[in-house]
């Protein structure tokens, strides 16, 4: 049984590697070509979800979820800042995704009442 277990292990981190390198040709292939581009982010979904792995915040970011274009700002993405979220904006397909732009941290000072 642990033999099965450490299998799995390593295949989920050769996955884990072949997904970001797989993320890293698709920024590369995204300069000259947009199609192989969104081939090389839908092979990388297609393998973490294979191996039931979760994407890292700044791969999430990197694709349009309804169309799966490879996103390259100025390119194909309007990005937009307010004060809470922060707004990407496919221009592919028009579809707004919105993230969260986290909590305000504390300065350390204490205000008086």
């Amino acid at each position: 049984m642990a033999a099965r277990y450490k299998r799995k292990q390593e295949q989920a981190k050769l996955a884990k590697e072949a997904i970001r390198h797989l993320f890293v040709e698709a920024e590369k292939a995204s300069v000259r070509d947009d199609v192989l581009a969104s081939k090389h982010v839908k092979e990388a979904r297609k393998t973490a979800m294979r191996f039931r792995i979760s994407l890292t915040s700044g791969q999430k970011r990197s694709f349009c979820k309804n169309c799966g274009h490879f996103l390259r700002q100025g390119k194909n993405v309007r990005v937009r800042m307010t004060q809470h979220h922060l707004v990407f904006t496919c221009l592919d397909c028009g579809h707004v995704q919105r993230f969260g732009r986290g909590a305000k941290k504390d300065d350390g000072v204490v205000s008086s009442p």
